[in-house]
């Protein structure tokens, strides 16, 4: 399996890389890039990733906020089929090579397709894990929208109230 910068690279899209101390989960990773890097915490997206379908699975990336809840009859609603988050063993049985809460939000490098919450594309950039707990980047979203082969906005969150 290609590096998450190896694919970035392969499809030339520019990534700056961040070290930070290990968090796997979304909130953790943003209070590490905050306090070691000072990011914008609007930039650091969470990743999951959905199962639909009862007997024949269709897998989906899910990206959305970091600070924001996934709303599951939202994502339905936008996918078009009943989903429900995937297991921690679905995980590791499909990405041995990826830390369980350090999905990349590379649909292509996972080879899933993937739905951004129209939040995130309010932001000129986004940072995700680059599949272990301690890495990050942060890369260009309409760079990585257009070399990404699989890529729908859809509303996945909750609404704010």
């Amino acid at each position: 399996m290609p590096t998450v910068q190896g694919y970035l690279q392969q499809r030339n899209v520019a990534c700056k890389e961040y070290q930070h101390s290990p968090a796997c989960t979304a909130i953790a990773r943003t209070e590490a890039l905050v306090r070691m890097h000072s990011v914008d915490p609007l930039d650091v997206v969470k990743v999951l990733l959905l199962k639909a379908g009862r007997f024949r699975n269709k897998w989906y990336l899910a990206i959305i906020p970091a600070g924001r809840r996934l709303s599951m009859n939202t994502a339905s609603q936008s996918i078009g089929r009943e989903c429900r988050l995937a297991t921690e063993r679905e995980i590791r049985k499909m990405f041995p090579w990826c830390s369980l809460g350090c999905l990349p939000a590379l649909g292509g490098l996972l080879r899933i397709p993937q739905y951004i919450d129209p939040d995130v594309c309010q932001r000129q950039v986004i940072i995700f894990s680059a599949g272990e707990p301690a890495h990050s980047v942060e890369v260009s979203l309409d760079e990585l929208i257009n070399v990404e082969p699989d890529v729908a906005v859809k509303a996945l969150c909750r609404v704010a109230l």
